[in-house]
């Protein structure tokens, strides 16, 4: 599936040969994004040596650069390897940019690759009462399951064989970082100091937790992570 992996308007600047963004010319209004987990930085996309090439620097590599493509306007161009800078360059169909257009860019991919999840967290100034689920990328935010996919097992100590219930979040938000969902636990069902959770998912008929790209998240046999409410300065997982 073909996904949006960063967009950007250029203002097109002029530095000797070389016309587009870059050191001290141009402008763009967006020099950053994240493919499977890793930022990047934009550091420079222009028309270099005359009409040679279009080149984009980043300031890392990509490992795996299938399926990317670069959108400069209607003209398309596919990453390939880069050189040992980071640029990646394309020597046809370049865009004839002068100083002072505007053009539109755009990063598309095929991202086919659940989303997965990095942390878990119980909210060290809720009460117990929130537990936060952190994943690799952005998630839908037009997809959150409702509260009885996630069953929250709470037991005393480290969990290990000792008494436990289960309690279904009263609600799942949305804190506003893309990455993240959290699981509000009704005031009855607080987690309290030294106990130890264990959040589990049932991916749900409708509404069910995706990336950005329509990739849906799964658990192996349910379970998601562990987290231990530690008495003193926060949380572990």
């Amino acid at each position: 599936m073909a996904n949006r992996i960063w967009t950007a308007n250029l203002v097109v600047g002029e530095s000797g040969a070389s016309r587009g963004f870059g050191s001290g010319h141009g402008a763009l209004d967006d020099t950053t994004f994240d493919y499977r987990g890793t930022a990047y930085a934009i550091e420079s996309v222009a028309v270099t040596g005359g009409t040679a090439n279009l080149a984009l620097t980043l300031d890392r590599l990509i490992p795996d650069t299938a399926g990317l493509v670069l959108h400069a306007g209607d003209r398309q161009y596919r990453l390939a390897a880069a050189d040992g800078n980071g640029t990646y360059s394309f020597a046809a169909n370049l865009p004839g940019w002068a100083e002072g257009d505007a053009a539109g860019l755009a990063l598309t991919g095929t991202d086919d690759t659940a989303p997965a999840l990095t942390g878990a967290e119980i909210g060290a100034g809720s009460g117990g009462r929130t537990v936060s689920l952190t994943y690799a990328e952005a998630l839908d935010p037009a997809s959150i399951p409702d509260p009885s996919a996630f069953a929250v097992t709470v037991a005393a100590g480290d969990g290990d064989g000792a008494e436990s219930s289960v309690r279904t979040p009263a609600a799942v938000l949305v804190p506003g970082d893309p990455d993240t969902i959290t699981l509000a636990l009704a005031p009855a069902d607080a987690v309290r100091p030294g106990e130890t959770v264990t959040v589990s998912y049932a991916v749900p008929g409708a509404d069910p937790l995706r990336d950005a790209a329509g990739n849906t998240f799964t658990a192996p046999a349910g379970v998601i992570r562990r987290a231990c409410w530690t008495p003193i300065g926060g949380s572990t997982y």
